[in-house]
């Protein structure tokens, strides 16, 4: 036997959880122009008076463009390829990081050296204007 719906009775079976999870269903249709006058109405409306959800909706939207700007790869482009070009720019931030590091490390040594020949013939720049 096969079970009938009634959606009169709809209604009384969702749950809140539920019935938030149809308003963002129809937030997402909204958001991809594939509401009926009438849900679109209404997904209007509750942007109007709900703040949250018109948050949601702005950053979904930002999410959108940038997902659509973001750059994709070439058709020809295998995942050994794109794997490859991935890593290869991983090591080179990674690389970058480790020089600039370095540096800072290699100056701030400078600089203590400094202070300390400063300091041992009396005319420490940092002491008088520290201390």
């Amino acid at each position: 036997m096969q079970s009938e719906s009634h959606p009169e009775h709809d209604d009384i079976l969702q749950t809140p959880e539920s019935i938030e999870r149809s308003r963002y269903e129809l937030l997402s249709a909204y958001l991809d122009q594939e509401t009926t006058a009438a849900e679109r109405h209404q997904v209007e409306q509750w942007l109007a008076e709900d703040p949250e959800l018109g948050a949601t909706y702005r950053q979904w939207l930002r999410l959108r463009s940038q997902w659509q700007t973001m750059p994709t790869p070439s058709p020809g482009a295998t995942p050994t390829v794109l794997t490859h070009q991935v890593f290869k720019k991983l090591h080179r931030r990674t690389q970058r990081t480790l020089i600039w590091s370095g540096t800072r490390s290699r100056l701030c040594l400078w600089l203590l050296f400094l202070e300390l020949c400063w300091r041992a013939h009396g005319d420490s720049p940092l002491s008088s204007a520290v201390f």
